[in-house]
């Protein structure tokens, strides 16, 4: 019987050991190869190899097990020089919501990494064709990352699909609007049951959320075990847990960073999640948070840029950005199946020429549309649009807009009023969110 999940295709090709894909000598006379399928050794060189390229240290050893536990490591690759690995990357199979609240099967891509003597001689572009192909011949239609430069992964067809800011929130600034929910309560709860209530309501969080990623037991095991490995943060974590009627609606995760002024406590609440599905419930794990004793400041780390946090402030001004920048950086694999997965809250139909500078995504496409689904198919009619496959896959999810392109010069309207139906047809009310980090 069906549970209603997405389900991934078995490849025809299935790489049950090592496959070498080969690549030529180097100019410079460097001899590399590209091997997918990783050993449980292989893995653990390429997270210390990461490591070192983008921190200048090896992970701790937590992180390691934590992500091992997260990727396919038949779907993963590494790029030797000879005996020596100088390069590789790994796959996490995701599932995405999309808007309209439907699941898909997305490929994240992470850990990728070339080592500093081996740069600028195409290793990152063969590494992100490997993982296309193999995402697609899984049935995924997208494929996820979170990109530690932001200017590396545009030219390979991805665009920042969600937002975060941190903010920082005075408490002598924290006045909250209306009165609380006499029938709520907020209640500390230990580890031990954190481990069961967290897990359910982020699914119920996550499932209505455009944006978010399903967390799989592994992601939850490696929380439980030691969240300071998943939030690579420090501290102690607590759990609040807002209920109505004993029906939880929401959770927070926070350390507390103690911090004196001589005799004068000035404390800091730093949190690192919270998550709630309900209104009731993010106003009351917002009046908790912003009412613990010796605290004076209260930072929330990512949310969403368009948080309603800011409205339920008497002054809103008081909640400050601390940093803001894109987190989940989208590509299309198969643009049809993508465009079609979504659900618009218009009707409509837009023909879109899209440029893929590495060809998965180029054609011209017809996307029908309408709020109770979609269909998209490959068309020879003439285009409305002309846009670039990452700003295209920037506003799948519906956080960026066209007009905001278009005024940017980034697309090109080939009929009148193309760019404002565009618009209408994928933004959506909040924008997406991704709380998740793989």
């Amino acid at each position: 019987m069906s549970d209603g999940r997405p389900r991934r295709r078995s490849p025809r090709h299935i790489l049950s050991d090592r496959v070498e894909l080969g690549a030529p000598p180097t100019e410079s006379g460097f001899s590399v190869k590209l091997e997918l399928g990783l050993s449980a050794a292989d893995f653990r060189e390429l997270a210390q190899l990461a490591g070192i390229v983008y921190y200048g240290a090896p992970p701790p050893e937590g992180e390691t097990v934590c992500l091992a536990g997260l990727i396919d490591p038949g779907r993963s690759m590494v790029i030797r020089d000879g005996d020596e690995m100088v390069g590789g990357a790994a796959t996490c199979p995701l599932e995405l919501t999309v808007p309209g609240g439907r699941q898909v099967l997305a490929a994240g891509l992470t850990e990728v990494a070339v080592l500093p003597t081996h740069r600028r001689r195409g290793l990152l572009r063969q590494m992100v064709a490997a993982h296309a192909q193999d995402a697609r011949a899984h049935g995924e239609m997208v494929s996820l990352l979170m990109a530690t430069e932001g200017g590396v992964y545009h030219r390979f067809g991805y665009g920042p699909g969600t937002m975060r800011a941190d903010w920082q929130l005075a408490r002598a600034g924290a006045t909250l609007r209306g009165e609380p929910n006499a029938r709520g309560r907020a209640r500390l709860v230990a580890a031990d049951e954190a481990e069961t209530l967290l897990p359910a309501i982020f699914e119920t969080h996550r499932r209505r959320q455009a944006g978010e990623l399903a967390r799989p037991p592994a992601w939850w095991a490696a929380y439980a075990n030691d969240p300071t490995v998943v939030y690579r943060g420090s501290g102690l974590l607590q759990h609040v847990v807002y209920e109505t009627d004993a029906d939880p609606q929401g959770y927070a995760a926070w350390y507390f960073q103690p911090v004196w002024n001589g005799s004068i406590p000035d404390h800091v609440v730093t949190v690192v999640e919270l998550i709630a599905h309900s209104a009731s419930g993010a106003d009351g794990l917002l009046r908790f948070l912003t009412q613990i004793d010796l605290s004076t400041r209260l930072v929330l780390l990512n949310r969403p840029v368009d948080d309603p946090i800011r409205w339920r402030l008497t002054d809103p001004r008081q909640l400050r950005p601390r940093d803001v920048r894109d987190f989940l950086w989208v590509r299309m694999l198969d643009t049809e199946r993508a465009l079609a997965s979504r659900c618009y809250p218009i009707a409509g139909t837009l023909v879109v020429e899209i440029a893929d500078p590495t060809g998965v995504a180029t054609g011209r496409f017809r996307l029908d549309a309408s709020p109770d689904g979609a269909s998209c198919s490959r068309t020879t009619a003439s285009a409305d649009l002309t846009v670039a496959a990452g700003d295209l896959a920037a506003c799948f999810l519906g956080g960026v807009g066209f007009v905001n392109l278009a005024h940017a010069g980034q697309l090109d309207e080939h009929s009148d009023g193309a760019v404002e139906r565009a618009e209408r047809l994928f933004r959506t009310p909040t924008d997406p969110w991704c709380s998740t980090q793989f």
